[in-house]
């Protein structure tokens, strides 16, 4: 268990707060950081979709609250499961409680939509500067991972996106 766990916000990614718990806590390696938080080196490094949580609640000694309800609300998986029978939906949650589910975006329809199973990292520059000043740092926000969602809600102003090498787009500068 890690010395600092800073606050989860409602609507703070669990990647982000990974990235931050790592970052406050002097972690050398984003793995051993993942290891520590999920009992996988990969797990964190995932910004979409949790996995392996039972292992986040007993590593966080559910500090954060229940791991379900972060996965429903702090990542995207609150946003397909709204859409899935509700017993597929519990089974999904049951199977990502101990492990990954390799074929989660074709259980979710996911790769049959048009919207695609590739979801980069999206943020408001205004936002980050409002984090920035109210908090000390800023995080990546649910609401602007949402697939389709091009442009803040808060700000009405359009969402840089984060560089990758699916989609290389680079973020605006200020």
């Amino acid at each position: 268990m890690f010395g600092m766990l800073p606050v989860l916000h409602d609507n703070q990614t669990i990647y982000s707060w990974c990235g931050l718990t790592h970052a406050l806590n002097g972690g050398k390696c984003a793995r051993e950081t993942s290891t520590i938080l999920f009992g996988a080196p990969h797990a964190a490094l995932s910004h979409d979709f949790p996995s392996r949580l039972v292992a986040l609640d007993k590593s966080t000694g559910y500090a954060l609250g229940r791991s379900r309800d972060i996965a429903l609300r702090n990542t995207l998986l609150g946003y397909y499961l709204s859409i899935v029978r509700q017993a597929q939906a519990e089974k999904i949650l049951g199977l990502l409680r101990f492990g990954t589910i390799p074929h989660l975006k074709m259980l979710l329809g996911i790769t049959a939509s048009r919207v695609g199973g590739h979801h980069p990292l999206k943020g408001c520059e205004r936002c980050f500067a409002d984090d920035e000043a109210s908090r000390g740092w800023a995080y990546w926000h649910v609401e602007h991972q949402l697939p389709s969602t091009l442009v803040c809600t808060k700000h009405h102003c359009p969402l840089s996106i984060a560089w990758d090498p699916i989609t290389p787009v680079y973020p605006s500068r200020r």
